[in-house]
């Protein structure tokens, strides 16, 4: 999780090039309603996340192993995406101080 900007996707990429892994940054696969309220500032609502999670939910259960980038989501919303997928989805959050960052 963090804002705009922080370098989420970056760090994304380069763990998935240091696995040798496909990059899929989850927030491409939103369809355009949710973009379009998202640009307006508009927060979206668990009926908005629905078809982006299935759509990433069946992207996971083709997918070969790689590393993906979303924001932190429910516990349920993590499930959805993993539901019926073979293989387990590690997960790993990075953190630094404000102090360190500056």
């Amino acid at each position: 999780m963090g804002v705009t900007g922080c370098g989420k996707t970056t760090v994304g990429r380069l763990v998935a090039q240091y696995l040798g892994a496909q990059f899929v940054d989850a927030d491409d696969f939103h369809p355009p309603a949710n973009v379009a309220k998202m640009r307006a500032g508009i927060p979206l609502d668990d009926a908005d996340r629905r078809p982006w999670l299935d759509a990433l939910n069946a992207l996971a259960r083709e997918a070969t192993p790689g590393a993906s980038r979303w924001f932190w989501l429910a516990r349920r919303s993590r499930r959805r995406i993993g539901n019926g997928c073979a293989r387990a989805f590690p997960a790993c959050a990075l953190s630094i101080s404000r102090a360190r960052a500056t």
